[in-house]
C-alpha cells in the first residue's frame, strides 16, 4: 500500500496513482481533486484518529454481518460498497456524491 501527501499541481499525478492520496485544505484545486483524503486541519493526528474510527466502524460492520441472518454469508456476487472521498478534521461536510 502506498500513501502520498501533496499539495501542488506537480503532485496531482502521484496523488492519483497512490493507493491513498492525501492533500490539505490549502492545496491547489487539482491536488485536492486528485486526493482521496483532504485534511482540514494542520495536524497529521487526524489521520490516526481516522484510521482508528475506520477500524471501529469495520469491526462493528463485521459484527452486524455475523449476527444478521441474511448476511451471515457475507457479501456475495460482487456486492461491494463504494465510499466517497473522505475529509478528515474540522467541521466541514464531505463534498461530492
Amino acid at each position: 500500500m502506498v500513501g502520498f501527501l501533496g499539495d501542488g499541481i506537480n503532485d496531482a499525478s502521484a496523488l492519483h496513482a497512490a493507493d491513498v492520496g492525501i492533500s490539505v485544505e490549502g492545496a491547489v484545486d487539482v491536488a485536492k481533486e486528485a486526493a482521496d483524503i483532504v485534511l482540514l486541519e494542520r495536524d497529521l493526528g487526524v489521520l490516526i484518529e481516522g484510521v482508528r474510527e475506520g477500524r471501529r466502524t469495520f469491526a462493528n460492520t463485521l459484527k452486524y454481518m455475523r449476527h444478521h441472518p441474511r448476511l451471515r454469508g457475507g457479501l456475495r456476487g460482487g456486492q461491494g460498497v463504494v465510499l466517497p472521498p473522505l475529509r478528515l478534521g474540522g467541521t466541514a461536510e464531505p463534498s461530492g456524491p
